[in-house]
């Protein structure tokens, strides 16, 4: 047996147990990244809102628009600036500062009031303290920033508000970027106008530093969790299903190699499997058990009768040729005689043999012919069928009319008929002279008469009961006389009942119409009737044949 390459059933678990712990893992780290990083920005929002308010409400408004526009710093500025150092100094914020918009805003320029800072940044990094008045720089605030400042203080309000930031931060020789939250609130006169505005930046690069370290532990994790819970479960999947599915596998694959090399089943070697997982792999194995032991049995039993079934289908071949050979097989049967032209063909099917035929004369000038089938088939019906046609031959050899013939024949089947089989049969006694045909007909058969120069149809006839169903019948003879040219068609019912894969039948109508269309082109009996088999194989097309063919013609000379 030739399969392709096939992955190992332990491979496929590693691969979906490593897939599965992975997928878990991002899906737990996602979704805590997510949670983690949403619950500190309100966090920090909130702290940043905290020290926003805390510090507007230490804010002299009157005092701060003077400075402003004055440039002179007052008392009241002091104090400002010493309330943003010692917030600056006592929490966690960047930066503290004071901004507005010395053009107004629609110009857009930015200017510092004044920057909250602590002793250490005054003594060591004094240059990065911005004063009242300085302009600040592009550096300072990027352009998204700048347009967003523009569209929320025109709103007229005083509601804090944030923005996501980022800045330019030298450390040592070079300079890396800052992210920033920065949250903001106009501060107002009394008559509305903006005076300034109050920010604080929160660095969240911390944050985000954080959170990248969150996701490597969550990944670390992951592997080690990954690798624990492999070793595990393949301890457990080796121990408690691969090595039994292989058990299995293996006892099932000698099985088959043993069904290819040993040619007598009964010499099978078949050990049972055996396991003890207590589970549906048990279950498994011991139906397995039970199945190859069935299995070789019915192999066995299997062998027994394909020998049977040898010897009878030899028996049937032999006995349907001995039918065969009671019947005229040799054409031109009368090559002597003008007054007439016969053919007639049976074709059985593979396990039927109920059809008969028979032609012969019982004086110079009478021609009798008959067809029948019997209901059954193998050897049963093989042997109706000569007896059938024996019985009748003898009685028109007698020179019996075919209602008698028929009515004798039905007699002697009928009498100690245990198979209850019978028999659907036409029998006709023609007289080559006058032409005048005599025919009984019992059971289902439909002869055809063509006319000459007309077309098919079917012969009117009086259908009898079938032979053998009961005895003293009396069967209805009737007459056509047949003029030169005229022809008649027999035929067995499995020829209309033949079938093709789809279950649809030839029928006796179609048999009508394709004999008119054959004799349009044919007119040798044998090509007609060769042609007219042809066209049925064509109609079966795979579906086997299922019950014997046999027709039969005359064309009458006069």
């Amino acid at each position: 047996m030739k399969s392709g390459r096939r992955s190992k059933l332990s491979n496929k678990a590693i691969a979906f147990c490593t897939l599965f712990a992975l997928f878990l893992s991002l899906l737990i780290g996602g979704v805590g990244y997510y949670r983690y990083s949403v619950s500190i920005e309100e966090s920090y929002e909130n702290y940043a809102r905290t020290l926003i308010s805390i510090i507007s409400e230490k804010i002299d408004t009157g005092h701060l628009e003077a400075s402003i526009k004055t440039g002179i710093k007052d008392a009241a500025y002091d104090a400002l600036q010493q309330e943003l150092n010692h917030v600056k100094e006592n929490s966690d914020a960047q930066y503290i500062y004071m901004i507005c918009y010395p053009e107004g805003v629609e110009q857009g320029t930015l200017a510092y009031v004044m920057t909250g800072y602590t002793p250490e940044e005054l003594l060591y990094e004094s240059d990065t303290i911005s004063y009242l008045g300085d302009i600040a720089e592009t550096e300072d605030f990027g352009e998204e920033f700048r347009r967003q400042m523009q569209e929320s203080v025109a709103q007229n309000d005083t509601e804090i508000r944030y923005i996501d930031n980022s800045t330019q931060v030298a450390q040592g020789s070079g300079n890396f970027v800052e992210y920033m939250k920065t949250a903001y609130k106009p501060i107002r006169n009394e008559s509305g106008e903006l005076i300034s505005i109050l920010c604080t930046d929160i660095s969240m690069t911390r944050i985000y530093n954080n959170l990248h370290s969150y996701l490597v532990s969550v990944a670390v994790g992951a592997v080690i969790v990954v690798v624990v819970f492999l070793a595990l479960f393949l301890f457990v999947m080796n121990r408690q299903v691969l090595g039994p599915i292989k058990m299995i596998a293996e006892q099932a694959d000698d099985f088959v190699k043993q069904s290819y090399a040993v040619s007598d089943p009964s010499q099978f070697q078949f050990q049972e499997i055996q396991t003890r997982t207590r589970d549906e792999i048990q279950s498994l194995a011991e139906s397995l058990n039970h199945t190859m032991k069935e299995l070789i049995h019915y192999m066995v039993d299997m062998k027994t009768m394909s020998v049977t079934q040898e010897r009878i289908s030899a028996e049937l071949d032999v006995a349907k040729q001995i039918q065969l050979n009671l019947y005229p097989c040799t054409f031109p049967a009368y090559p002597e005689r003008s007054e007439f032209d016969i053919y007639a063909k049976l074709e059985f099917a593979k396990g039927a043999g109920g059809d008969f035929y028979n032609f012969f004369f019982t004086d110079s000038t009478h021609l009798c012919m008959m067809m029948g089938s019997v209901s059954g088939s193998g050897i049963p019906a093989i042997m109706l069928a000569a007896i059938t046609t024996t019985i009748m031959k003898s009685y028109a050899q007698l020179g019996y009319l075919p209602a008698r013939i028929m009515a004798e024949t039905n007699n002697q089947i009928s009498n100690n008929n245990r198979a209850e089989l019978n028999v659907s049969a036409f029998l006709g006694i023609l007289n080559l002279v006058s032409g005048k045909l005599d025919y009984v007909n019992s059971g289902d058969m439909i002869p055809l008469i063509k006319k000459s120069g007309q077309v098919f149809e079917p012969l009117p006839n009086k259908k009898g009961i079938r032979l053998g169903s009961m005895e003293n019948v009396p069967y209805f003879q009737q007459s056509v006389r047949l003029v030169q040219g005229d022809m008649l068609f027999l035929y067995s019912p499995g020829v209309a009942e033949a079938s093709d894969e789809r279950g649809n039948v030839y029928s006796d109508s179609c048999v009508t119409e394709q004999m008119n269309e054959i004799t349009k082109q044919e007119i040798g009996l044998e090509r007609i009737i060769g042609v007219m088999s042809e066209d049925i194989r064509k109609f079966q097309g795979r579906q086997p044949q299922e019950q014997d063919h046999t027709m039969l013609m005359i064309r009458y000379y006069g």
